[in-house]
């Protein structure tokens, strides 16, 4: 249930605003692996909450949210999270800076604390889950670049730990992560890159990959009037990192130290051709493998991408 007042309705209301009321019934039923029968458990959830934004205007762009658990299996539960965006001109292009921050204090999950099945049981009183995020980001149009950081501190982090159970950190990590986005284009000659660097405290409780980059070269142009071309190769890399493996008996993935993944590009080389309503490709994906070796193209211990394949398709709208 919600009640919300509209920014602009009248030239005097220079925001929005907008008060809520959640009600959420949770039901749950498990198969005991010890005792006959299934295990049941019911419970609700009570939130209060509201949004004040101003989406409209140029100088000034803000939204910011907060609820609070009020009754029931949440009860002291809370989020509180905003972000705010500003712009001048440079060149004549208008340039963006943002920056969004987030509090929040989080009551573990029922399945999170109480797990029965043929494989895996247990019971566990966990703590809060504790969240504070800062970041910030500038948008460049005059040169086509965006730049954003952000700094995270979890505390009581829940995690699936190596033997597959659940498991809670109980101090902090901290996280950082900083992005730079540079798309170059020249004539028919594009060039779009992705280069996000990260950093973890603890590298056996949130694992990250010092560096990812993704990266595409193409061609874009009009062979005729009504047929768009575009010929390129991309490609994926992210360093060496111990990436989490999955359990499929959980559907969860968990912190595996056996195995390091990554050093290894995936990269496709594609035509992409457009006429009218229809579009179709033909892409040799994973073309890397047939220069490297080892191949070592895994995205999981034990899970191999596809070798290197031919592939094609085609899309036709019949819309008109």
């Amino acid at each position: 249930m919600s009640l919300s007042l509209r920014e602009g309705f009248k030239e005097w209301v220079k925001f929005g605003l907008t008060a809520f009321l959640e009600y959420d019934l949770r039901n749950y039923s498990m198969k005991d692996s010890v005792g006959p029968g299934m295990m049941n458990h019911r419970e609700s959830a009570v939130t209060l909450g509201g949004v004040l934004n101003k989406q409209q205007g140029d100088n000034l762009l803000f939204n910011i949210r907060a609820d609070l658990g009020v009754l029931g299996a949440n009860l002291g539960e809370f989020r509180a999270m905003g972000d705010v965006e500003t712009g001048f001109n440079i060149a004549g292009k208008r340039t963006t800076l943002s920056a969004n921050a987030y509090i929040k204090n989080l009551k573990p999950k029922y399945l999170e604390e109480n797990y029965y099945s043929k494989y895996f049981r247990w019971n566990h009183n966990l703590g809060d889950i504790r969240r504070v995020y800062v970041g910030g980001k500038l948008h460049i149009p005059f040169t086509n670049t965006g730049l954003s950081a952000g700094v995270e501190n979890v505390q009581n982090y829940i995690y699936y730990n190596g033997e597959r159970q659940i498991a809670q950190e109980g101090g902090s990590v901290q996280l950082l992560t900083v992005r730079v986005d540079q798309n170059l284009h020249f004539g028919i000659f594009n060039w779009d890159n992705q280069v996000v660097y990260q950093t973890s405290s603890n590298q056996e409780v949130i694992p990250v990959p010092a560096l990812s980059i993704y990266s595409n070269i193409y061609l874009k142009t009009k062979i005729v009037n009504e047929l768009t071309l575009q010929l390129g190769v991309d490609a994926h890399y992210h360093t060496e990192y111990f990436v989490p493996g999955y359990e499929p008996a959980l559907l969860q993935f968990y912190n595996q130290r056996e195995k390091e993944i990554g050093n290894y590009p995936i990269a496709t080389a594609y035509v992409n051709m457009h006429l009218k309503q229809t579009r179709f490709y033909v892409m040799y994906y994973n073309a890397a493998s047939q220069f490297m070796n080892p191949k070592e193209y895994f995205s999981l211990p034990g899970y191999p991408v596809n070798p290197a394949i031919f592939r094609f398709g085609v899309s036709v709208n019949l819309h008109n």
